[in-house]
């Protein structure tokens, strides 16, 4: 029989002793840490910890952030469990509660997770003092960069709290130092604590997933209609390695195009007179990316969305759109794509995977990701009419689409149903 975590705030019999989780809370309790755990390897029962035992040592109340209200309304849900029996209720706050019954809910409880825009929004208002919380708790804490509400309300903690500590967790920090080094200094931490899935003390505690790479040719025809944009970021890229911008080695990728501009914005503070060029080059170069992925990787039905939303946005009027869908390749495309329907044969590679599972469990969920929005709608379609098959969308919502997605109610009706 394992142990179990026994503490005063705590609900008995919930939390499994897991050396890795104590050690990780162990290490938060000293300072500021940012928890790197693989998924489903319990970041949130470190949390639970963590915050259980500072508002056992003080007097103050604890907060967690998280950027999804669905996010949030299962953190509640877990949180709630948790500390069940022990005289403390734990509150959700979102955008969803108007903010004059906010003010009122701030301050009833020792426990609040939230949306970090609610945050954010109410310490300015000046209905929220930050003062007193004596823990953070940043969920998907690899969002915690720039002007993104992770970002803001940890700044305005560090601004608030007189001894504040913050335990930030994520599975995926990031590909590059420095995107990491941004987290932890917005952060303000200097230790991060990070666990293998292939360690021992974890492999007992992680579910056996059975991974199959399953590879499929992308169709010549597809392949032909995307040559001429390869070629012409490729003409793009070669200026900006040859001017010191585009620095990165081996195919051109979103990040070496993402590091490029940065590049290109410095040189336009050191006033480098072709600078702007090399902005509207890389701009144009990472709209060029997107349409090759969504050709190479989704499919023409991406592509023909991707571009007439180009064409129905509010960019429609900034120069820099106008002359590239006035562009002889865009408009061959174009003509290209609303002749044809969808032959690239990943969609039908998912379709038999999903008949033929269905086919021996009626009863079957299956979860397909994506990487384009509009690849959902197209795999929706093609899913449409497959016996016992029940495709719904899981979409949110986004300023740059006008497809609309789903309000956050929605998703959590959404998630509870499925």
């Amino acid at each position: 029989m394992a142990s179990e975590i026994r503490h005063s705030l705590l609900a008995s019999g919930l939390l499994e002793a897991r050396a890795y989780q104590l050690e990780a809370v162990d290490e938060t309790l000293s300072g500021s840490t940012l928890l790197v755990l693989p998924t489903a390897a319990g970041k949130t029962a470190v949390a639970w910890m963590v915050m259980a035992e500072m508002l056992r040592r003080t007097d103050g109340w604890a907060l967690m952030i998280a950027p999804t209200v669905a996010l949030v309304k299962q953190h509640h849900d877990g949180l709630v469990e948790a500390f069940s029996g022990q005289g403390i209720e734990a509150v959700a706050m979102s955008g969803a509660i108007p903010a004059a019954k906010r003010q009122s809910m701030w301050g009833r409880s020792r426990l609040v997770v939230s949306t970090p825009q609610v945050v954010r929004n109410d310490v300015i208002r000046g209905v929220l003092d930050l003062a007193d919380c004596c823990v953070l708790v940043v969920d998907e804490a690899h969002h915690t960069t720039g002007e993104r509400g992770e970002a803001q309300v940890a700044d305005l903690y560090l601004a608030s709290a007189d001894e504040p500590l913050i335990l930030g967790m994520t599975a995926s920090p990031g590909s590059y130092v420095d995107r990491v080094e941004d987290v932890c200094r917005r952060l303000d931490v200097d230790r991060i604590h990070i666990r293998s899935g292939n360690e021992p003390m974890l492999a007992g505690h992680l579910a056996n997933l059975a991974i199959e790479e399953l590879r499929v040719a992308v169709p010549v025809e597809i392949r032909e209609l995307a040559e001429p944009f390869v070629r012409w970021q490729e003409g793009i890229v070669d200026r900006e390695r040859r001017l010191g911008r585009y620095v990165m080695s081996g195919p051109i990728t979103h990040a070496g195009l993402a590091n490029a501009m940065e590049r290109a914005n410095s040189a336009v503070r050191r006033g480098e007179s072709d600078a702007y060029r090399s902005m509207t080059q890389i701009a144009l170069a990472m709209t060029l990316h997107h349409l090759i992925n969504h050709l190479l990787c989704q499919g023409t039905a991406a592509a023909r969305q991707f571009l007439d939303r180009k064409a129905g946005s509010e960019d429609v009027e900034k120069k820099s759109t106008k002359n590239l869908l006035r562009d002889a390749r865009i408009r061959s495309l174009r003509k290209s794509l609303a002749e044809i329907g969808e032959i690239h044969s990943k969609v039908g590679a998912v379709r038999r995977l999903v008949r033929d599972r269905l086919r021996r469990d009626e009863e079957a969920r299956i979860i397909i990701f994506a990487t384009f929005r509009d690849s959902v709608g197209a795999l929706e379609k093609a899913l449409t009419g497959l016996q016992d098959c029940r495709p719904i969308q899981f979409i949110g919502q986004s300023r740059k689409s006008s497809a609309g997605g789903l309000t956050p109610k929605q998703q959590v009706a959404r998630i509870e149903e499925f």
